[in-house]
């Protein structure tokens, strides 16, 4: 929960104040949001009694949300079980003239398998409506947010929490004499059901946000009831501890004769030591002992390639990373006033460019540029010296929403904009959805800038 609470910072800081954040030294590790399950729902005109089946799945850190619309709230809710659990009232809230009366219950870690809720109400001849939600990937010491419950009499009922990314926001929402409901934008329906002219009832969810507002239209003004609440995401686990691959920082290891290895942590996701992809020596140099120096008898072409100003560069091998990248991006490499597309994955890759026919003539310095729509601009100057040259580019940087080369608050606002309109603009690591996990590489990787 530590990188969410960062976020809820990060909003409420002025978009002209300049934030600098230390790079942690593993990958981000954000609590993933509740993950829905299922959903049930019945009416009634109970005498004392409502029971109906209701199938919790086999996912993790379960919980069962139940939610009650029901008319003359003198006669309201004394207990809820699942199979013969007992749920636990979370409010209520009942209209003026008790003819719109809601209620939200709960029940941490319900056994999975087909059971009965049973509802026992405090008197005979009530009218009801009642759902019931089940979730999976929920926090177990502490399932519950904020919550609200208001009434009032007009055509929009609503109400507003505070919650957070990463959290999901469940509702109930009652009407009196069965005016007909339609559930809010940007709310997931999960039930919605009017009992004759006596009485509606209504259930939805919501992604969570440092303010979420909850709403529904009648077709027609009447007294209504709604509450709300925030449910918490399971944190997730820390990573596992990771050991040195090498020793000390900075030291290097010959690979052949022309190429070496560089000690350190910035290579991979965790903080540990590791051996960097090979790196090539300057033209006219050989590698020994870990250092590229000149050789008695001149350079060596290396790879197999033409050495010598008459040949050419038919190929580039990139070595490029890209931290915290979950799915692929395509990049565009210009080199030599050729522009290609190369489609890179996360972690520490090596992607062939094949530039036959170019005729970009070797030992000749060029800059080499690697951009795409999520990372900052990547330079690098180098000199071939064979038709096959290997080239390490090093990390491209995601963060870069709005494409300015730096990772600043206009990216940041660009990713609540994503996030709260569930876009696909703010999806930083490519794993489909914009949330709390490109929130962790936005907030590791503020205030850097291309080159």
């Amino acid at each position: 929960m530590i990188v969410l609470g960062v976020l809820v910072i990060l909003v409420s800081i002025p978009l002209t104040v300049n934030l600098s954040f230390q790079r942690p030294s593993f990958a981000p590790r954000a609590s993933s949001a509740p993950t829905f399950d299922s959903v049930s729902s019945t009416t009634g005109a109970s005498n004392y009694i409502l029971s109906w089946p209701h199938t919790v799945g086999t996912g993790a850190e379960r919980l069962l949300v139940v939610g009650v619309s029901s008319r003359l709230a003198n006669r309201v809710v004394s207990s809820i079980k699942y199979t013969s659990l007992p749920l636990t009232k979370i409010s209520s809230t009942s209209g003026d003239d008790f003819d719109a009366h809601a209620e939200l219950w709960y029940l941490v870690n319900p056994p999975s398998g087909t059971h009965n809720i049973i509802i026992q109400f405090s008197g005979s001849s009530v009218f009801a409506v009642v759902g019931a939600t089940s979730w999976s990937g929920v926090n177990q010491a502490a399932p519950l947010g904020d919550f609200k419950f208001i009434n009032g009499g007009s055509d929009t009922p609503s109400v507003n929490l505070a919650s957070a990314l990463g959290e999901v926001v469940v509702d109930v929402v009652t009407s009196d004499h069965g005016r007909a409901l339609t559930v809010g934008a940007g709310q997931t329906q999960q039930w919605n059901i009017s009992f004759g002219s006596t009485i509606s009832g209504g259930g939805s969810s919501k992604p969570g946000g440092p303010s979420t507002t909850i709403f529904w239209s009648l077709a027609t003004a009447d007294e209504w009831a709604i509450g709300a609440v925030s449910l918490k995401p399971a944190p997730t686990p820390p990573l596992p501890p990771c050991s040195n691959e090498c020793s000390p920082s900075g030291a290097r290891q010959c690979t052949d004769g022309t190429h070496y290895k560089t000690c350190g942590s910035g290579y991979d996701s965790d903080s540990c030591f590791e051996w960097s992809l090979a790196t090539s020596c300057p033209y006219g140099k050989t590698c020994s002992g870990g250092v590229c120096s000149t050789s008695g008898g001149g350079g060596t072409s290396g790879g197999g390639g033409l050495g010598g100003s008459g040949g050419t560069l038919d190929s580039l091998q990139l070595e490029i990373s890209v931290p915290y990248l979950v799915g692929s991006l395509k990049a565009k490499v210009e080199v030599g006033g050729v522009s290609k597309e190369v489609e890179v994955t996360g972690g520490n890759r090596s992607y062939t460019l094949d530039l036959k026919g170019v005729n970009l003539s070797l030992n000749k310095e060029y800059n080499l540029v690697v951009t795409s729509g999520r990372t900052l601009v990547r330079k690098v100057t180098f000199t071939p010296t064979s038709s096959s040259t290997n080239l390490k580019v090093g990390d491209l940087i995601l963060g870069d929403v709005n494409q300015d080369n730096t990772n600043s608050e206009k990216d940041a606002s660009f990713l609540i904009s994503s996030v709260t309109n569930q876009t696909n603009v703010g999806d930083l690591n490519a794993d489909g959805i914009a949330n709390s996990f490109d929130w962790a590489v936005l907030l590791t990787n503020f205030g850097k800038t291309g080159d």
